[in-house]
């Protein structure tokens, strides 16, 4: 409603009626706009999806949503300007913490370029926001958890002039990102700016981003007293020091543990990446969070799925650097989701496990994980359909949740993301586990799993299964028909009814906005 409005006194040329807006309330609407509001929800869930299951299930790509966000910020900002209406500090600040946490570095710069236009001058905040935005590029991209591994064909990839798509997020080398973050950190120093926690995290990422984790560590033993060498050798600090005290701007947090999780992870080192992030929240009595350990176990699985790769060029390439036993992956998995830490895994996790299960050809603790996994997965369309109850009502008239229509239909589409997503998850485990039966029957003479079990099983998980599946047994092929004809019809009947109704409930709360740009806009859902 707040870009609605902005929009229309636009396009209405209404140029008194912007500057008539208290800074106050402009920077109020700036608030409201942020991508923690509306695009930062939707990332995790869409980064667990390849873009060819993105492009299936008929999704907006989270590179178009965020791209379109980052527009509306933008033209807020111009509208105000043109209207001649003045834009201090703190809307700038806002702006650029947006470009930030969009992965935008192009439209931090072009903030920054007209901060300096208004004779604005930035704080530390502003620079770190500056530099997270170059530091974080390529962020929310579905292809950045398998490009952004240091790799020696990764880095060769980054350092040509026109680098293929999936390694053109950011540059190595001369008039690279750590060059680039680098510098403007040392402007920030010069022109006054204090450095904080940050700041250095920023530099953290830049640096191990281009494999120079001899600069991390150096920040590791400077600022927080962690030596990651002596760590690994299990010797205690040479002097160790008092840690910092809370309410110190260099004290560490949980963002903190999340980007040395994912520095040492790119760089294929997940040991130092567990034993950095157990020493600095002992230390600091930091709370270990969900994110963080997805952080771990997402590297730990990487590197241990390379002992599945053969032939000489994988042995010779420097690409299985840092390769892990397969079984690293349950070790981790038993260690998290047990005592002190008690982590319930997320629905990628589970599935970042299964694969590993399925690469050691171990069908019966594949299955085990399949039903945590499905229990997690109901309790997601549970909520799903609750969050289109919710909606329903209050498009009738009875909403007493004091949120507005749009911001619940965000929820419900959000909700149905992730329902939509599990479906995907819940298939692919059914394949994996199918696909472990050759291997595994070699060895069960008995053939209960196969012949017993699996048919159990595949009528326990028809939901999720194809309407003919065919699975090998010693001696031959099982092949069992899962529904019938007159199921598969009644099934798509009653699919097709539940989605009109969604759809003509969430038809009656609007998401689009008549921008300067778009006839239709929609960044705030799920799917077009």
């Amino acid at each position: 409603m707040v870009a609605r409005c902005l929009y229309a006194a636009q396009k209405e040329n209404d140029l008194e009626f912007v500057q008539s807006l208290p800074r106050t309330t402009f920077l109020e609407c700036i608030r409201v706009l942020q991508p923690s509001n509306f695009t930062l929800p939707l990332t995790s869930t869409h980064m667990d999806l390849s873009d060819a299951v993105a492009k299936q299930l008929g999704l907006t790509p989270i590179q178009h949503i965020v791209r379109q966000h980052s527009n509306v910020l933008k033209d807020m900002l111009a509208i105000r300007r043109r209207a001649g209406a003045a834009v201090g500090l703190p809307e700038y600040r806002m702006l650029l913490q947006s470009a930030r946490d969009l992965g935008r570095p192009f439209s931090a710069d072009r903030i920054w370029r007209d901060l300096l236009e208004d004779g604005v001058t930035p704080d530390t905040a502003c620079y770190n926001a500056l530099m997270g935005a170059h530091a974080w590029h390529g962020l929310h991209r579905t292809s950045s958890r398998r490009s952004d591994r240091i790799t020696p064909f990764s880095q060769l990839a980054r350092q040509r002039s026109s680098p293929p798509p999936m390694f053109a997020t950011y540059r190595v080398g001369e008039g690279g990102i750590k060059e680039h973050v680098t510098r403007m950190f040392s402007s920030m120093l010069k022109d006054g700016a204090i450095a904080d926690e940050e700041s250095f995290r920023n530099v953290i990422i830049a640096t191990a981003r281009e494999g120079d984790m001899a600069t991390v560590k150096a920040i590791l033993r400077r600022i927080w007293d962690v030596d990651v060498d002596s760590l690994q050798a299990s010797k205690p600090a040479a002097t160790p020091t008092k840690p910092l005290n809370e309410d110190s701007p260099l004290a560490p947090n949980s963002k903190t543990l999340f980007a040395l999780a994912y520095a040492f992870g790119i760089n294929n080192d997940v040991p130092a990446a567990l034993r950095v992030v157990g020493d600095m929240a002992q230390r600091y009595n930091l709370s270990i969070d969900l994110n963080v350990w997805e952080q771990l176990f997402e590297w730990t699985f990487v590197l241990a799925s390379m002992s599945t790769r053969t032939g000489v060029k994988a042995q010779t390439d420097g690409s299985r650097t840092g390769q892990l036993p397969r079984s690293t992956a349950l070790t981790l998995w038993e260690s998290m989701t047990g005592a002190p830490y008690f982590v319930q895994p997320t629905m990628g996790m589970y599935n970042h496990l299964i694969k590993n299960l399925q690469d050691r050809a171990w069908p019966r603790e594949i299955y085990a994980k399949m039903l945590e996994g499905r229990e997690l997965s109901l309790a997601n369309q549970a909520a799903a359909r609750r969050a289109l109850r919710v909606l329903e009502r209050a498009v009738k008239g009875d909403n007493s949740t004091g949120k507005s229509l749009e911001t619940l239909r965000r929820e419900w589409e959000h909700a149905d993301l992730v329902r939509k997503r599990d479906i995907v998850y819940c298939k692919r485990w059914l394949r994996l586990f199918l696909s472990t039966l050759r291997q595994f029957n070699r060895s069960d003479t008995s053939q209960d799993l196969a012949l017993r079990e699996t048919p159990r099983i595949l009528w326990e998980w028809r939901a999720w299964a194809p309407t003919v599946v065919k699975y090998d047994v010693t001696g031959g092929v099982v092949e069992l028909q899962i529904r019938t004809a007159e199921e598969i019809k009644v099934a798509q009947e009653v699919g097709a009814e539940l989605k009109q109704k969604a759809e003509s409930i969430a038809q009656q709360v609007p998401m689009f906005l008549a921008g300067s740009r778009t006839a239709k806009f929609t960044p705030f859902g799920a799917s077009d």
